[in-house]
């Protein structure tokens, strides 16, 4: 059983990311993705770390801090990563779209 799952829309939030740091320093893109993923893998072991932001959102969501990066995620049967997002972004908004 895998440790967590990426979300659709997470990949999508990964790639975006990758792909805007990359126009500026390739190298780094990828290794934020590797710094990322060692989160996640944190995430995964000890879920309870984030914590809900209802001032933010009304959902069983968790945040987890990353740089100027949100990550969210829920854990079920295992952690799922839901979004990774600009913490500079309306999240209520992003949330809801």
């Amino acid at each position: 059983m895998p440790k967590y799952i990426i979300t659709g829309k997470a990949e999508q939030d990964l790639a975006e990311i990758v792909h805007y740091i990359a126009n500026d320093q390739p190298k780094r893109a990828f290794q934020w993705l590797d710094n990322i993923l060692e989160v996640f893998d944190r995430i995964a072991a000890h879920p309870e770390i984030g914590r809900s932001r209802l001032d933010l959102i009304d959902l069983d969501v968790k945040f987890w801090p990353f740089g100027n990066y949100f990550i969210i995620y829920r854990k079920k049967k295992v952690v799922e990563i839901l979004h990774v997002v600009s913490s500079y972004r309306d999240i209520p908004t992003f949330l809801h779209h």
